[in-house]
């Protein structure tokens, strides 16, 4: 398969693994976990869990796709996707919903690294731009799947509380959607496997000396340790803004719900717009343009954060 028709398969399976994860999450899991009996502390970690399994699996996963190669451990990925949302038909209690919760961040803790190598890989000199473009598609999947869970949701009756049947159907959507994932990225990587990178050789031992020796490489680079922990606050402050904002404007400026989800959505449309463009402006300046970059990225998300709370209009 052509590079380029590579690159834009690997997009679509992108737009639908994302919007299936997105279905599942937001505004559909604060709700059945609230129909389950969760309290506020309760909600925020059936939201948060699936992030604690990126925590600790997505470096073992990159490790992984060298030992039995990238293709194998990007379908293992889909397979999470196809897969864990059928869980969610036999969810009763919020044990079992947390329980699942996990599971399904195994989907994007064992994809998302990979493939993200695949694409830089195949992107050579244009790395910042295809990079860009590749995360902008995840992006509009996010932005799609919440309103069509919430319509959904809305569709069949759920604002009155909701019911395990409103709940089950909408999970339902999320399953088909993942299994549509796997059967495209199952053609895709089939049909173009010579562009992604088998298993490297020898035995697991060797594989587990270079994966603790690339630990100790990546910890020991001031660079990529300093860009991780700007990234890592930036994150916070953007998930902080994410879970405060709409509550900030509808009791404190007195906006309506509805503008209140439009502050969100311009954020996400200037993302979308801007991360290409930006990819494409770091590249042709390469490691001091792209430096640059990153210190802007961290004044933009700052100075506004701190300008929400002396606004009201």
């Amino acid at each position: 398969m052509h590079t380029l028709a590579m690159f834009r398969a690997l997009c679509s399976v992108g737009f639908l693994a994302r919007f299936s994860y997105a279905l599942a999450r937001n505004p559909v899991l604060p709700l059945f976990a609230v129909f389950l009996g969760a309290g506020p502390e309760a909600v925020g970690l059936a939201v948060g869990i699936s992030t604690v399994t990126g925590i600790f699996f997505k470096l073992p996963a990159g490790a992984l796709s060298d030992v039995i190669g990238r293709r194998r451990t990007m379908l293992a990925g889909l397979c999470f996707f196809a897969l864990a949302p059928f869980a969610y038909l036999v969810v009763d209690d919020y044990a079992q919903l947390v329980a699942v919760r996990f599971v399904h961040g195994f989907a994007t803790a064992v994809y998302g690294p990979v493939v993200m190598a695949v694409v830089a890989d195949m992107a050579g000199a244009r790395k910042g731009e295809m990079l860009g473009w590749f995360s902008s598609v995840g992006i509009i999947g996010t932005l799609a799947g919440a309103p069509v869970g919430g319509l959904a949701l809305s569709l069949l009756g759920a604002e009155a509380g909701g019911s395990p049947v409103a709940f089950r159907v909408v999970y339902g959507m999320v399953a088909a959607t993942g299994l549509a994932a796997l059967a495209l990225g199952w053609r895709v990587l089939r049909d173009g496997g010579e562009n992604t990178p088998s298993a490297t050789s020898g035995g697991f031992r060797a594989r587990f000396g270079q994966f603790a020796s690339g630990i100790r490489e990546v910890a020991s680079d001031r660079r990529v340790v300093a860009v991780s922990a700007m990234e890592g606050v930036q994150n916070m402050s953007m998930g902080a803004l994410e879970a405060f904002l709409p509550v900030y404007a509808v009791t404190v400026a007195g906006l309506a719900p509805l503008q209140a989800g439009l502050l969100w959505a311009v954020q996400v449309v200037t993302t979308l717009l801007a991360k290409p463009l930006l990819g494409r402006v770091s590249d042709a300046r390469g490691m001091l343009g792209r430096r640059g970059l990153i210190v802007a990225g961290v004044v933009a998300c700052a100075v506004p954060f701190a300008a929400v709370p002396h606004l009201a209009g």
